[in-house]
Protein backbone atom coordinates (compact mmCIF):
# COMPACT_ATOMS: atom_id res chain seq x y z
CA UNK A 1 0.00 0.00 0.00
CA UNK A 2 2.09 2.88 -1.35
CA UNK A 3 0.00 5.42 0.57
CA UNK A 4 1.87 4.49 3.76
CA UNK A 5 5.35 5.20 2.41
CA UNK A 6 5.15 9.01 2.24
CA UNK A 7 2.91 9.04 5.32
CA UNK A 8 5.51 7.27 7.45
CA UNK A 9 8.32 9.55 6.29
CA UNK A 10 6.42 12.79 6.87
CA UNK A 11 5.21 11.51 10.25
CA UNK A 12 8.79 10.64 11.21
CA UNK A 13 10.09 14.04 10.10
CA UNK A 14 7.36 15.71 12.13
CA UNK A 15 8.43 13.73 15.20
CA UNK A 16 12.06 14.83 14.69
CA UNK A 17 10.91 18.42 14.28
CA UNK A 18 9.02 18.23 17.57
CA UNK A 19 11.77 16.43 19.48
CA UNK A 20 14.49 18.90 18.43
CA UNK A 21 12.29 21.97 18.71
CA UNK A 22 12.86 22.86 15.05
CA UNK A 23 10.71 25.20 13.00
CA UNK A 24 8.35 23.51 10.54
CA UNK A 25 9.65 23.46 6.95
CA UNK A 26 8.63 25.99 4.32
CA UNK A 27 9.46 23.50 1.57
CA UNK A 28 9.53 19.70 1.38
CA UNK A 29 11.18 18.05 -1.61
CA UNK A 30 10.23 14.74 -3.18
CA UNK A 31 12.66 13.33 -5.71
CA UNK A 32 13.06 10.16 -7.73
CA UNK A 33 10.81 7.32 -6.55
CA UNK A 34 9.41 9.53 -3.80
CA UNK A 35 7.80 11.89 -6.29
CA UNK A 36 6.43 8.96 -8.30
CA UNK A 37 4.81 7.40 -5.24
CA UNK A 38 3.21 10.71 -4.28
CA UNK A 39 1.72 11.13 -7.76
CA UNK A 40 0.05 7.72 -7.44
CA UNK A 41 -1.88 9.03 -4.42
CA UNK A 42 -2.93 12.30 -6.08
CA UNK A 43 -1.56 14.84 -8.52
CA UNK A 44 -3.17 17.73 -6.63
CA UNK A 45 -0.26 19.39 -4.83
CA UNK A 46 -2.60 21.67 -2.85
CA UNK A 47 -4.40 18.71 -1.30
CA UNK A 48 -1.06 17.06 -0.50
CA UNK A 49 0.29 20.23 1.08
CA UNK A 50 -2.85 20.60 3.19
CA UNK A 51 -2.62 16.96 4.28
CA UNK A 52 1.10 17.23 5.07
CA UNK A 53 0.54 20.33 7.18
CA UNK A 54 -2.19 18.49 9.09
CA UNK A 55 0.21 15.63 9.91
CA UNK A 56 2.70 18.12 11.32
CA UNK A 57 0.03 19.95 13.29
CA UNK A 58 -1.26 16.79 14.92
CA UNK A 59 2.23 15.50 15.74
CA UNK A 60 3.69 18.76 17.08
CA UNK A 61 0.42 19.86 18.67
CA UNK A 62 0.14 23.38 17.27
CA UNK A 63 -0.82 25.21 14.05
CA UNK A 64 1.64 25.01 11.16
CA UNK A 65 1.82 28.79 10.99
CA UNK A 66 3.22 29.21 7.46
CA UNK A 67 2.72 28.20 3.87
CA UNK A 68 4.08 24.84 2.71
CA UNK A 69 5.26 24.15 -0.81
CA UNK A 70 5.90 20.60 -1.99
CA UNK A 71 8.67 20.42 -4.57
CA UNK A 72 9.26 17.80 -7.24
CA UNK A 73 5.62 16.96 -7.94
CA UNK A 74 5.20 19.01 -11.10
CA UNK A 75 4.91 16.95 -14.28
CA UNK A 76 8.07 18.37 -15.87
CA UNK A 77 9.98 18.99 -12.66
CA UNK A 78 13.61 17.91 -12.28
CA UNK A 79 13.88 15.86 -9.03
CA UNK A 80 17.53 16.82 -8.59
CA UNK A 81 16.73 20.53 -8.90
CA UNK A 82 13.90 20.15 -6.40
CA UNK A 83 16.13 18.45 -3.87
CA UNK A 84 18.80 21.12 -4.33
CA UNK A 85 16.31 23.94 -3.83
CA UNK A 86 14.90 22.39 -0.70
CA UNK A 87 18.39 21.80 0.67
CA UNK A 88 19.48 25.38 0.10
CA UNK A 89 16.38 26.84 1.71
CA UNK A 90 16.59 24.48 4.65
CA UNK A 91 20.25 25.09 5.39
CA UNK A 92 19.77 28.01 7.78
CA UNK A 93 20.87 26.30 11.01
CA UNK A 94 24.59 25.45 10.88
CA UNK A 95 24.29 23.14 13.91
CA UNK A 96 21.64 20.99 12.19
CA UNK A 97 22.57 21.32 8.54
CA UNK A 98 25.76 19.25 8.61
CA UNK A 99 24.48 16.53 10.92
CA UNK A 100 22.89 13.21 10.09
CA UNK A 101 19.93 12.97 12.44
CA UNK A 102 18.79 9.45 13.32
CA UNK A 103 15.65 9.34 15.41
CA UNK A 104 15.33 6.42 17.83
CA UNK A 105 12.88 3.89 16.53
CA UNK A 106 10.92 3.96 19.78
CA UNK A 107 10.43 7.69 19.10
CA UNK A 108 12.01 8.86 22.38
CA UNK A 109 14.75 11.05 20.93
CA UNK A 110 17.85 11.10 18.75
CA UNK A 111 20.49 8.36 18.49
CA UNK A 112 23.72 9.13 20.40
CA UNK A 113 27.15 7.49 20.37
CA UNK A 114 26.05 5.21 23.19
CA UNK A 115 23.33 3.67 21.02
CA UNK A 116 25.08 0.72 19.39
CA UNK A 117 23.85 -2.55 17.96
CA UNK A 118 25.09 -4.25 21.12
CA UNK A 119 22.69 -2.16 23.25
CA UNK A 120 19.53 -3.23 21.41
CA UNK A 121 17.28 -4.77 24.07
CA UNK A 122 14.00 -6.64 23.91
CA UNK A 123 12.36 -3.69 25.64
CA UNK A 124 13.65 -1.35 22.97
CA UNK A 125 12.23 -3.60 20.26
CA UNK A 126 8.90 -3.78 22.08
CA UNK A 127 8.79 0.00 22.22
CA UNK A 128 9.64 0.18 18.53
CA UNK A 129 6.72 -2.07 17.63
CA UNK A 130 4.47 0.03 19.86
CA UNK A 131 5.62 3.17 18.03
CA UNK A 132 4.78 1.57 14.69
CA UNK A 133 1.36 0.49 15.97
CA UNK A 134 0.74 4.07 17.10
CA UNK A 135 1.66 5.27 13.61
CA UNK A 136 -0.85 2.92 11.99
CA UNK A 137 -3.59 4.09 14.37
CA UNK A 138 -2.61 7.68 13.62
CA UNK A 139 -2.95 7.21 9.86
CA UNK A 140 -5.92 4.88 9.57
CA UNK A 141 -8.03 6.38 12.35
CA UNK A 142 -7.00 9.90 13.36
CA UNK A 143 -5.92 11.21 9.96
CA UNK A 144 -8.73 9.46 8.08
CA UNK A 145 -11.29 10.97 10.44
CA UNK A 146 -9.76 14.40 10.03
CA UNK A 147 -9.14 14.35 6.28
CA UNK A 148 -11.53 11.79 4.73
CA UNK A 149 -9.26 9.61 2.59
CA UNK A 150 -12.14 8.44 0.37
CA UNK A 151 -13.09 12.01 -0.57
CA UNK A 152 -9.58 13.39 -0.96
CA UNK A 153 -7.57 10.39 -2.18
CA UNK A 154 -10.18 7.91 -3.42
CA UNK A 155 -9.21 5.31 -0.80
CA UNK A 156 -12.25 3.20 -0.05
CA UNK A 157 -13.29 2.57 3.55
CA UNK A 158 -13.28 -1.21 3.02
CA UNK A 159 -9.67 -1.11 1.78
CA UNK A 160 -8.55 1.09 4.68
CA UNK A 161 -10.27 -1.16 7.21
CA UNK A 162 -8.58 -4.25 5.75
CA UNK A 163 -5.20 -2.54 5.73
CA UNK A 164 -5.57 -1.46 9.35
CA UNK A 165 -6.48 -4.98 10.43
CA UNK A 166 -3.42 -6.45 8.72
CA UNK A 167 -1.09 -3.61 9.76
CA UNK A 168 -0.31 -4.90 13.24
CA UNK A 169 0.32 -8.53 12.31
CA UNK A 170 3.86 -9.96 12.50
CA UNK A 171 5.47 -6.61 13.29
CA UNK A 172 7.92 -8.27 15.69
CA UNK A 173 8.99 -10.70 12.99
CA UNK A 174 9.53 -7.98 10.41
CA UNK A 175 11.49 -5.91 12.92
CA UNK A 176 13.74 -8.83 13.90
CA UNK A 177 14.43 -9.63 10.24
CA UNK A 178 15.33 -6.03 9.50
CA UNK A 179 17.66 -5.76 12.48
CA UNK A 180 19.28 -9.12 11.75
CA UNK A 181 19.97 -8.12 8.15
CA UNK A 182 21.48 -4.84 9.29
CA UNK A 183 23.63 -6.57 11.92
CA UNK A 184 25.19 -8.74 9.22
CA UNK A 185 26.59 -5.54 7.71
CA UNK A 186 27.83 -3.95 10.96
CA UNK A 187 29.85 -4.62 14.10
CA UNK A 188 28.21 -4.86 17.54
CA UNK A 189 29.88 -1.67 18.75
CA UNK A 190 28.94 0.38 15.69
CA UNK A 191 26.61 3.29 16.38
CA UNK A 192 23.13 2.69 14.98
CA UNK A 193 23.00 4.63 11.70
CA UNK A 194 19.35 4.31 10.76
CA UNK A 195 16.08 4.10 12.61
CA UNK A 196 14.39 0.71 12.93
CA UNK A 197 11.00 2.41 12.74
CA UNK A 198 10.60 1.65 9.04
CA UNK A 199 11.56 -2.03 9.18
CA UNK A 200 8.15 -3.34 10.31
CA UNK A 201 6.33 -0.90 8.03
CA UNK A 202 8.22 -2.10 4.96
CA UNK A 203 7.64 -5.70 5.95
CA UNK A 204 3.89 -5.42 6.34
CA UNK A 205 3.26 -3.53 3.07
CA UNK A 206 3.07 -6.71 0.98
CA UNK A 207 0.57 -8.31 3.36
CA UNK A 208 -1.58 -5.19 3.18
CA UNK A 209 -1.50 -5.13 -0.60
CA UNK A 210 -2.52 -8.79 -0.82
CA UNK A 211 -5.44 -8.29 1.57
CA UNK A 212 -6.70 -5.19 -0.23
CA UNK A 213 -6.43 -6.97 -3.58
CA UNK A 214 -8.62 -9.81 -2.30
CA UNK A 215 -11.27 -7.36 -1.10
CA UNK A 216 -11.33 -5.30 -4.29
CA UNK A 217 -11.36 -8.43 -6.44
CA UNK A 218 -14.42 -9.71 -4.56
CA UNK A 219 -16.39 -6.50 -5.01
Amino acid sequence: MVFLIPNSRIYHIAQITKALGLDVPRHISFSGNGSKVIRVITTDSKILAKYTKLIFEKVIGKPYGKELELLGLEKDSNPKDSTCKGGLIGAEDDDIRDKTIVFKSDCTGVITNSDTYRTISEKYKENTVKAVEDFFDFVFVEMNNAFNFDKNFGLKTSALKAAHEVAKKDLNTFLDKGIAQRQEETEEDDVIEETFFFYPIKGVLQSMSNEIYKILKGQ
